[in-house]
């Protein structure tokens, strides 16, 4: 007797199984300016990501940087030592972070870059990134717009640094970190937070001991609770009025967000081709 025919199933055998482009949720990827051309250009350009251990250096103080490193999973920081030993961040890198942007123009950073958890990295080789610039306006326009942001990052900081009382740099940066780590789970109430609380002074230029004292003040006040290494702020509104936090120097649009899924927003070409003053909107 024969056999009933079986069915065929070739072509779901055929087809390679889907996978979210690398830089997907990266800086680089959010950005207005690029064309799914110039995505794809930056995409084929990068190196196979890499885990990287904890405190493990990606770019030493005063040495050469041949590649621009993208945090894809895990915290770093950018930092400086004085020549008595003493370190101060000047960015916190959360997952989608360029950890070393200038490398594009300067061969020796005045800073270092420092993993503070377990991470995944990515690597853009500089002559690779350069190239690309030249190529394509829009990849140009996004290296520009990420130097803006990082600087209107770095401007808030000096500010807490000069102006703001103990309380209210926690309170401002706090608010920061939510805001900055919302783009990735889409929450801004509660976000991972691996930082320890000298990693915490390192940031605000603080003693452990008075972090330690603040972060109590603003347990105790109802403002923000720690466990599991998460960090849940039950009163963003209020912490923001502490802070003196306006979240709009970040510069994140809800098309950035949410384009760290993977799936870009639709984009026109007048976008594409706007200005510089657009970033600033």
């Amino acid at each position: 007797m024969n056999e009933a025919p079986q069915p065929q199933s070739s072509l779901s055998l055929s087809l390679p199984p889907y996978r979210l482009p690398t830089l997907s949720g990266t800086a680089l990827w959010r950005s207005p300016f690029l064309s799914q051309q110039e995505r794809r250009a930056l995409e084929d350009a990068v190196a196979s990501p890499r885990p990287v251990s904890v405190h493990k250096q990606l770019v030493r103080e005063g040495a050469c940087a041949d590649s621009l490193f993208l945090i894809i999973e895990g915290w770093a920081c950018r930092y400086t030592t004085t020549t008595n030993g003493s370190r101060q961040f000047s960015a916190l890198l959360l997952p989608g972070d360029l950890c070393n942007l200038d490398a594009l123009l300067t061969v020796r950073p005045d800073y270092g870059v420092r993993t503070l958890t377990q991470a995944t990295i990515l690597a853009l080789p500089r002559d690779r990134a350069l190239a690309l610039a030249t190529q394509h306006a829009g990849i140009t326009r996004t290296f520009t717009w990420l130097a803006f942001v990082e600087n209107a990052i770095l401007g808030k900081w000096a500010q807490s640094l000069g102006r703001r009382s103990a309380k209210e740099r926690l309170a401002h940066l706090l608010c920061e970190l939510s805001m900055r780590s919302s783009m990735a789970d889409g929450t801004e109430t509660s976000f991972e937070f691996p930082l320890t609380q000298e990693q915490i002074a390192d940031a605000l230029g603080l003693t452990a001991v008075h972090v330690n004292r603040m972060m109590h003040l603003l347990r105790a006040e109802g403002l923000v609770a720690i466990a599991n290494r998460t960090m849940t702020l039950p009163d963003v509104a209020r912490l923001r009025q502490i802070g003196g936090f306006d979240p709009r120097y970040l510069h994140i649009k809800r098309s950035e967000v949410e384009a760290t899924t993977g799936v870009a927003a639709p984009q026109s070409s007048a976008l594409r081709n706007a200005s510089f003053s657009h970033s600033g909107e």
